[in-house]
């Protein structure tokens, strides 16, 4: 189910979806390296190309954040309160529950010391929706969900952009510096009020038409994006480092490749890639992609970034046939559902 305006399929937005989950699935492809390979503590600490590569692929979830924003301007923005929430609700609740479910036994099977009964249990089954998943991918659905059902509360109220933007801002700082102080704030789903400013970009971006009035600047911002990536790329100081990723780079990517996407719209494997980028991120980790690089690892042939890339791919193919399976058989019903009308794209 495609987005339209007036007729014409946002397929940028698609476009920027395709994008988004290539670089969730480096990302993750990327820690495995650093972590097993490396044997890396933090990304800081590799070379410089590591690093580099680490800041062009850092803003997969913000991406996603933004296109929610945007669409929710775009789509529903004068929808009910109460059909908007239960649409998203049931767009995303029931692959997540199962899949959850899934890890969570499988969790108990391998590390039953870990759960000291039937309340242990519970409670960690509760936690999956605070973003505290054994499926660690999952976390992005409760922040997802909690942006989903409370921006457009504060949207009903503040209906002026300056005033909200602000509101926003000054949420996210009192979150931030009460998370320094008390490190119990600085933990999901607290974390997840951070996203509220992708969200909110998305929103803007869509009300005053800035890809009408940036466009025509489209190369400059992409080449700032470049010059900023390389530079703060040099940054070793891990806490500077990632407050200049936080509150800088992030928006300056997103920009970037939100023109990059608009450019390369016809793309027909990136347009693919966003109508299946739900699926491929409930799927590619936390098992098929590990599966893929331990399997790598164990025969000596993980030696280079090269097989990052690699990993990768495999992964997203495994994944897609995954979604293929599951949809041609009684699982789409029973258990996921997922497919076409419920990929990441469409979810937003």
């Amino acid at each position: 189910m495609s987005t339209k305006v007036r007729g014409k399929i946002l397929s940028e937005l698609e476009v920027f979806s395709g994008i988004a989950i290539i670089f969730v699935v480096l990302i993750h492809s990327l820690s495995y390296y650093l972590t097993n390979v490396l044997n890396l503590v933090a990304y800081t600490d590799a070379r410089f190309l590591v690093r580099l590569f680490q800041n062009i692929i850092y803003t997969a979830v913000p991406m996603f954040i933004f296109i929610a924003g945007y669409k929710y301007a775009l789509n529903n923005i004068d929808d009910d309160y109460k059909e908007h929430v239960s649409k998203k609700i049931r767009s995303v609740l029931k692959p997540f529950i199962v899949i959850s479910l899934i890890f969570l036994i499988k969790d108990l099977v391998n590390y039953p010391e870990n759960y000291g009964g039937l309340g242990s249990i519970i409670l960690s089954f509760l936690k999956i929706f605070i973003g505290l998943n054994p499926a660690y991918q999952l976390w992005f659905i409760p922040m997802y969900l909690f942006l989903s059902i409370t921006y457009p509360l504060i949207y009903e109220k503040y209906k002026t952009d300056r005033g909200r933007v602000a509101l926003i801002i000054l949420i996210v700082l009192a979150q931030r510096l009460v998370g320094e102080r008390f490190s119990f704030f600085n933990t999901q789903p607290f974390k997840f009020i951070y996203y509220y400013l992708f969200y909110e970009m998305g929103v803007l971006f869509y009300k005053h038409k800035i890809k009408e009035r940036l466009i025509k600047y489209d190369l400059i911002i992409i080449g700032i994006f470049i010059i900023a990536t390389f530079m703060v790329s040099k940054i070793r100081q891990p806490f500077i480092h990632k407050q200049i990723q936080l509150y800088i780079l992030s928006f300056i990517s997103i920009t970037a490749f939100y023109f990059i996407s608009i450019r390369i719209k016809g793309n027909k494997l990136l347009n693919y890639l966003g109508k299946e980028s739900f699926g491929i991120y409930l799927f590619h980790e936390p098992f098929i992609l590990t599966s893929i690089a331990n399997i790598f690892v164990r025969a000596g042939i993980y030696n280079s970034m090269v097989d990052i890339f690699l990993i990768a791919i495999l992964s997203i193919i495994v994944s897609i046939v995954a979604i293929k399976i599951i949809d041609n058989t009684f699982l789409k019903n029973i258990f996921f559902n997922i497919k076409k009308k419920k990929t990441k794209a469409n979810i937003y």
